[in-house]
């Protein structure tokens, strides 16, 4: 098992995706495609993110790549999108291979964008897995995706109350696809993180997307806010708060299942991250190389066998 004290960026990741997975447990991601819209179309917030894009600092912002795998491609051309991953290390056919412990693909990238003192990280991740694309788009089997750090996060859907009260309106057409959650953790006993997500998914007859950001509109909201602040432990070895709160909102990320033209069965899991990691949390230290893609096997090969297991045996 993972350290529970793993790096700040890990845990800031999985906790965010857990936030959209509690909306998806409840039964509200989309059963069936919106005839002749595509996902730009259905999706602002995958709009968005595409461009401007994540705003890293003011006037600063960058933008996530758009679909690696597009929807209405030919079986060959899927198979040259995961050729042309970036960072592939294992052949094509072994990441087509039908096994919970197939290789996956993944790609870290450096952000150049704002002050020097608050670093710009991305991250591109991409597998294949086997199971029933309509089981996959209407049930919790997502839940066991990246799951980690339930322990050290807080996650609580917004009910519409509190939405009614924050003046969260979704767009008109978006409003049944709309979800809301706030994020509480502890970053490696030195930092806490708040967060609100504003979560839109999309569904055509090929693919499910689900892209999410920090919500603005939260950012001074005494009891949903984005912020993050220092903390210290005292003399009885208790943590307590170091300074004061400072406003947080340079997060975004989509994630993308698509149908493969073959194998039979196969899909296509994208998942595209841009953030930024203020210095002061960890002296500008960079560990999410080593701790990430032990996380991501472990997570990864467990959503695989529960997918699977739709399949039946064979």
């Amino acid at each position: 098992m993972p350290s529970r004290k793993l790096a700040c960026p890990v845990l800031l990741i999985l906790s965010v995706t857990l936030a959209w997975q509690q909306t998806l447990v409840e039964g509200r991601l989309p059963g069936q495609a919106i005839e002749g819209q595509n996902h730009l179309e259905q999706n602002s917030v995958l709009r968005q993110l595409l461009g401007p894009g994540v705003a890293l600092a003011p006037g600063a912002t960058a933008p996530l790549p758009t679909p690696r795998m597009a929807d209405g491609l030919s079986a060959a051309d899927q198979r040259r999108v995961i050729e042309q991953w970036e960072g592939r290390q294992a052949d094509v056919d072994e990441l087509l291979r039908r096994s919970p412990v197939t290789p996956f693909l993944l790609h870290f990238r450096e952000i150049e964008a704002g002050p020097a003192s608050a670093a710009g990280r991305a991250i591109d991740l991409g597998f294949v897995t086997y199971g029933r694309f309509d089981d996959l788009a209407r049930s919790d089997f997502l839940e066991e995706m990246l799951n980690s750090g339930r322990k050290d996060a807080a996650i609580q859907p917004l009910t519409p109350e509190s939405v009614a009260h924050l003046h969260l309106e979704p767009v008109a057409s978006e409003a049944a696809r709309t979800g809301w959650a706030h994020v509480s953790l502890t970053l490696m006993d030195r930092v806490t993180l708040r967060g609100t997500s504003r979560t839109v998914w999309s569904r055509t007859a090929e693919s499910v997307v689900v892209a999410a950001v920090l919500e603005p509109r939260c950012t001074g909201s005494r009891e949903f806010p984005n912020a993050w602040q220092l903390l210290e432990r005292d003399d009885a070895g208790q943590l307590r708060p170091k300074g004061p709160a400072v406003a947080y909102e340079a997060l975004g990320y989509y994630l993308k299942i698509t149908r493969l033209a073959e194998p039979a069965d196969a899909l296509f899991v994208e998942w595209h991250l841009i953030f930024r990691e203020p210095q002061e949390w960890f002296d500008g230290a960079n560990l999410l190389r080593s701790k990430l893609p032990i996380v991501l096997q472990t997570k990864i090969r467990a959503f695989r066998r529960e997918l699977m297991r739709t399949l039946g045996p064979g």
